[in-house]
């Protein structure tokens, strides 16, 4: 087993070769993650102009998780773009705990207390099935614990690559040359990493736009938000053509189909 032998780069000019080379695949997906996160500003900024004692304990908290949904899914961008897909899916799972937990607490203050008092470290605040059930019912989702399922699905895919599972880890990290195992570090832009990049950054947009939706939905008057939430369905309309794109390219065969069930 050796490193590779290949000549030595500097990090910066291998991040900058990778970014380029990963352009073709990763441009539209860039694009779609920005724009965004430049929304999700503008929604945190929207709110009204209160003193801190009226702004209510729903607010504060989703307010918060929002915040740190935004930061986490730029970074997903971030780390995809330059050739770090698993990195992507780590923070786009993170993302995905944000997102159902602004829904799950909505405008519910007494929801929103439970997560301020939340004094357990080993353990979520709830666990993420549950978020996602009362998520997508207070979002008014059909059939919410059916919808659940396959959301969180994809949330236990991301987890998989997050968690270092060895029937991930096993097709990863190194390459065969010459009947010598090389290892593998910094950028990947193989085959198999565009598709892992792709796959974090729609399931990180895809999660973002549901905190952003919740948010604006429990948190913004709609008198005050209509010209975002006419961005916001933008925004979505083109995340669903790219997943549309990536189920053509890709397949949606179910890796897993004896674990892994509807």
């Amino acid at each position: 087993m050796n490193s590779s032998k290949e000549p030595a780069v500097f990090l910066d000019e291998a991040e900058r070769l990778a970014a380029n080379k990963l352009d073709t695949d990763l441009h539209e997906h860039g694009i779609l993650s920005e724009s965004l996160y430049n929304l999700i500003g503008k929604i945190l900024d929207r709110g009204p102009r209160i003193r801190i004692r009226e702004v209510s304990q729903s607010r504060k908290a989703c307010s918060l998780l929002l915040g740190r949904l935004v930061n986490d899914h730029r970074c997903a961008a971030l780390a995809a773009l330059r050739g770090y897909a698993e990195q992507a899916c780590t923070l786009a799972a993170s993302v995905y705990e944000a997102a159902v937990t602004i829904a799950a607490v909505g405008s519910d203050d007494s929801t929103a207390q439970a997560w301020i008092d939340h004094d357990d470290p080993n353990h979520f605040f709830r666990d993420i099935f549950s978020l996602t059930v009362n998520a997508l019912e207070k979002l008014g989702v059909c059939d919410a614990e059916v919808n659940a399922r396959s959301r969180y699905l994809i949330y236990r895919q991301l987890c998989l690559v997050k968690h270092l599972n060895p029937l991930f880890m096993k097709g990863r990290g190194y390459e065969i040359k010459e009947d010598q195992v090389v290892l593998l570090s910094g950028p990947d832009v193989s085959h198999g990493a565009i598709r892992i990049a792709q796959f974090a950054l729609e399931q990180s947009s895809g999660m973002a736009f549901i905190g952003a939706a919740a948010f604006m939905k429990d948190h913004l008057a709609e008198a005050a938000a209509s010209d975002l939430a006419h961005e916001l369905s933008v925004v979505n309309a083109e995340l669903l053509r790219l997943k549309a794109m990536a189920a053509q390219r890709w397949g949606t065969e179910n890796p897993f189909p004896k674990h892994w069930r509807l």
